[in-house]
Formats: C-alpha cells, sequence, structure tokens
C-alpha cells in the first residue's frame, strides 16, 4: 500500500495499523508528516518507521 502526495502519511499509518507492507520516496511525495520538505528518501524513511515503531 503507497500513496502519493497527500496519501503518502495516512497510507503509511494504514498500513502500520493492518500490518501491511508499504513503500515511501521522493517520488511518492516529498513532506514529511510534520508538513516539512524533506531531505531526502532516507528521512522518508525515517518517519515511516517511526510510524511503524509508534504502533508496536
Amino acid at each position: 500500500l503507497h500513496g502519493a502526495d497527500a496519501t503518502v502519511w495516512p497510507f503509511v499509518r494504514r498500513a502500520a495499523e493492518r500490518h501491511w507492507s508499504t513503500r515511501v520516496g521522493l517520488e511518492d511525495g516529498r513532506q514529511l508528516p510534520d508538513g516539512t520538505t524533506a531531505s531526502g528518501n532516507a528521512a522518508l524513511t525515517a518517519a515511516a518507521v517511526a510510524i511503524f515503531r509508534a504502533g508496536r
């Protein structure tokens, strides 16, 4: 499951809740969950990992 632009983070949260796989990258959206612009793919991935870890 993955979204684009405004749906990236809601879909990441949904994937975490349902234990589904997902992906994020600059091709999907450039904003972090707090609305700031990501410095790169690593920042987006770190934010997604944090969402998954928070759900444990």
